[in-house]
């Protein structure tokens, strides 16, 4: 009995930990939008040069990255709880969200429109303030590079959420397998 309390209580940890990720995750896109409409902002209150909007690709490939990770652990985590649970689950009698047919079923389209949702959110603004410094092409020096490294920022973003993608469907693949 101390053994099956022992699994139940790391399988709570674990999904405590899998909802706390999402929490952050999604907060990490609210701050995005927030941070983004207010340097949207400056230039239009303010006057200011429009170049400051290339800060945005920056914020948007960090802020990638920080959703790529959340990501990533919170796939690993729920794989971790479907491969090395299934048995014990299975053991104790347990039945869960987890190993229903509609989550399996559900899942590849809910996956899809978050990770079109989430490029959504971080490459529209980008691209605005691509478009809005397209006269930096054929600035000076320092204007070109700050454009181009702008312009490999927003395909950095690109390739981070694909790639993010990828390695969910492989997660669930995964689980699929050992279950």
């Amino acid at each position: 009995m101390k053994n099956e309390q022992t699994i139940i209580a790391f399988y709570n940890t674990a999904r405590t930990e899998i909802l706390t990720r999402i929490k952050l995750r999604d907060n990490t896109l609210l701050f995005f939008i927030g941070i983004s409409s207010t340097i949207f902002a400056i230039p239009l209150v303010f006057g200011a040069k429009s170049n400051l909007l290339l800060i945005i690709p920056y914020l948007s490939l960090g802020i990638s990255l920080i959703i790529a990770q959340h990501n990533n652990i919170i796939g690993s985590l729920a794989a971790y709880l479907n491969t090395e649970f299934s048995k014990v689950k299975k053991k104790v009698g347990i039945s869960h969200w987890d190993d229903s047919v509609f989550l399996h079923d559900f899942h590849r389209h809910a996956m899809l429109y978050r990770s079109f949702g989430h490029l959504t959110i971080l490459l529209l603004p980008t691209v605005i303030s691509l478009y809005q410094n397209k006269p930096m092409i054929n600035g000076t020096c320092g204007e070109m590079l700050l454009f181009w490294s702008s312009t490999l920022s927003a395909f950095m973003v690109i390739y981070l959420s694909v790639a993010s993608h990828v390695t969910r469907r492989r997660l669930i693949k995964l689980k699929g397998k050992v279950s």
